[in-house]
């Protein structure tokens, strides 16, 4: 029978109507009950959802210090930089960011652990491969990138010193992904989300650097750092084994062109509002921009930090064909992110200028993006971990074509509304393309799985 079918059948002889519970006493019920899936992403959620929260303020704090040392101009070319140099080594990791969870994960609980180091292996070469030569070809054509696509000559140097970021940000996500994999999820948020913010942060502090371009060399010191940590990490804490078998590559390459074709698309919703930003309007405006959607992103932290313990647990549970267990643990972590995110999405709603004024006092003329852009997180919040649901479940294909949708809605909305209406216009696009993608997966995780994370209860 297939998956899918197997699913809903599950689905509809456990989709029983019950009164509805507030959060804390569903969580303290599946306690009570020892439902050990959801007490171990809870027990292991408390502490990523403490390195997440240091992430969050860490990332906050060097967008704040960031901006008023720079200011919003020069501000607003290191973020312009910082956003091409994301998108592209995110492209160049080949989509194998999930498909590394998701495999060492099922070869981490069959114990297989020969394969685990062999595989990371294989995903370090073709990611580094791939993302040197985008860095070399970044940098050749940095100048004329500046001219004709932004219209910023001074753009030029900033891309230049960026490009060697590109390896190092692909390479020490793929260590923090192999991580992940094997439940060494504290370990994964601090290389993925902690290091980098938190160094270049010091650095700026001590420094002071007047110019994005000398922002830039701080980044690829604060990144070269976050490498070498999560190196020394997997080295001294992955399991090791003898490898029982060679690696499957045209199913590793199976798994991982979807979902390159699905981060492909996300940076598109993402960040494609910011980049047309940076084409059509001042740089000034690049800075107000990110500086609204790093606070708005405060707001989804919580469902990061669960993801990091939630994907693989996923995958573990689907690939045992338990799939009662896995829609209580699916329901009962979206009731409890989306009620930790009421609180900072009351206070970006209601006091979004005290909050930007922050970076300086330019940065209050961004509040309306902010409202916009944190009503967007929150959907993204209270929808749960649909994405994740459908990756780790083997619907690569049809998260795909969810995103395809949200990413050609948010680009055309950008196009259409960033050049009238400016920052307000790009914070209305990424905010569709991110609802539009997490409503669609919503609707998918019911029609495939056989449940909705949206449910009142477990």
């Amino acid at each position: 029978m297939p998956a899918g079918q197997s699913a809903q059948d599950n689905g509809q002889s456990l989709m029983r109507r019950k009164p509805p519970r507030s959060t804390l006493h569903t969580i303290a019920q599946r306690i009570s009950h020892g439902d050990a899936d959801f007490r171990e992403i809870l027990r292991s959620g408390a502490l990523a959802f403490g390195v997440k929260a240091i992430s969050a303020v860490s990332a906050f704090a060097m967008t704040v210090v960031v901006s008023r040392e720079l200011g919003a101009t020069e501000a607003g070319l290191f973020f312009l930089g910082l956003t091409i140099v994301i998108v592209v080594a995110a492209i160049t990791r080949l989509g194998l960011d999930n498909t590394l969870v998701r495999f060492i994960a099922s070869y981490n609980i069959a114990g297989t652990h020969g394969e685990i180091r062999r595989l990371l292996v294989i995903a370090l070469l073709w990611a580094s491969a791939a993302s040197i030569l985008a860095a070399i070809v970044i940098a050749a054509l940095a100048d004329p990138i500046a001219n004709r696509l932004f219209n910023k000559p001074e753009f030029g140097s900033v891309l230049r010193t960026f490009a060697p970021g590109i390896p190092l940000l692909a390479t020490f996500t793929l260590f923090a992904k192999a991580l992940q994999g094997v439940k060494r999820v504290p370990q994964s948020l601090v290389v993925l989300n902690v290091t980098l913010p938190l160094i270049l942060l010091a650095l700026v502090y001590l420094t002071s650097p007047a110019l994005a371009s000398d922002a830039a060399v701080l980044y690829l010191a604060a990144a070269a750092t976050s490498l070498a940590l999560g190196l020394f990490w997997w080295t001294t804490l992955a399991p090791t084994g003898t490898p029982s078998g060679a690696i499957d590559k045209k199913r590793l390459i199976d798994s991982c062109l979807p979902l390159l074709v699905i981060v492909l698309l996300n940076q598109i919703i993402t960040w494609s509002s910011q980049l047309l930003l940076g084409a059509w309007a001042r740089p000034a405006d690049v800075a107000l921009f990110n500086a609204a959607m790093r606070t708005a992103m405060l707001t989804s932290f919580v469902l990061i930090a669960v993801n990091s313990i939630a994907a693989p647990k996923f995958a573990e549970l689907y690939s045992s064909g338990e799939l009662q267990r896995l829609r209580r643990t699916a329901v009962a972590t979206a009731r409890m992110t989306s009620g930790v995110a009421l609180f900072p999405l009351a206070v970006m709603l209601l006091v979004p200028g005290p909050l930007l004024s922050l970076f300086g006092p330019e940065f209050p003329d961004a509040a309306d993006a902010l409202r916009i852009l944190a009503v967007g997180q929150f959907i993204n919040v209270a929808t749960g971990s649909v994405g994740f649901l459908l990756s780790m479940t083997g619907h690569e294909r049809v998260l795909r074509n969810n995103v395809a949708l949200a990413a050609f809605i948010a680009l055309l909305a950008g196009v259409a509304l960033v050049p009238p209406y400016g920052l307000t216009g790009a914070a209305t696009a990424t905010a569709l393309g991110i609802a539009t993608q997490n409503l669609l997966s919503l609707w998918q995780v019911k029609r495939l799985l056989g449940f909705s994370t949206l449910r009142t209860s477990p």
